[in-house]
């Protein structure tokens, strides 16, 4: 079944993905990488790169990151949807670590007077986000609430009553962020411990 399930991914998303690459240029040839790697400004780099597909991330320099991590988040979770599980749930778990960094920094720039999305990783953009800037969610209860109809609720077991007890704001939401990331990774442990075999010997490397 696994392999059926490999199959159909590399037919549906790989494949056609690297022919995409391949016919629209996006590989460079060895003479342009070691001119690539010789740019020493934003303007050398936007002229070698005027006449290939790369142009389109080149507006300004700042918004480079930015469209590379919209490009990522959009491969990504158009191979999420052609997945069934367990490797749904893996991927779910990867972009989850991206939600709970970008809560906090949703949160803390509320708290403090500002809210920007731009600067949230695409890999963890969810529609709640949208809610928690236009309400300006960012206190510890409003933010537990929240939590609780978001896809992180499953992190949400084991929290202290007196979350919002003797902390200000920004101290809270760094507890709660803190809190989080220690349930998700707890939790993408037992996930990979149950799925067993080289998946759980690999990633208990990485995952320590």
């Amino acid at each position: 079944t696994s392999n059926i399930v490999w199959f159909k991914v590399c037919q549906t998303f790989f494949i056609p993905k690297l022919i995409s690459y391949i016919s629209g240029s996006y590989l460079l040839s060895k003479s342009q990488f070691r001119q690539l790697l010789e740019c020493s400004s934003f303007a050398a780099l936007s002229s070698l790169l005027s006449r290939t597909p790369y142009v389109k991330y080149l507006s300004s320099e700042s918004q480079i990151p930015l469209k590379c991590k919209e490009d990522l988040a959009n491969d990504f979770f158009t191979l999420r949807k052609k997945t069934v599980q367990p490797l749904t749930l893996f991927l779910d778990l990867i972009s989850h670590s991206y939600m709970i960094n970008n809560i906090y920094i949703l949160a803390s720039e509320l708290a403090t007077g500002g809210a920007e999305l731009n600067k949230c990783h695409a890999l963890g953009y969810f529609q709640g986000l949208d809610l928690l800037r236009s309400q300006h969610i960012y206190k510890i209860s409003e933010l537990t609430t929240f939590l609780q109809s978001s896809p992180l609720k499953i992190y949400m077991g084991n929290f202290p009553a007196q979350l919002s007890e003797g902390y200000s704001d920004i101290n809270a939401i760094k507890f709660l962020r803190a809190l989080l990331l220690k349930n998700h990774l707890e939790y993408f442990s037992q996930f990979i411990s149950r799925i067993g075999g080289n998946t759980a010997r690999n990633l208990s490397l990485i995952h320590i």
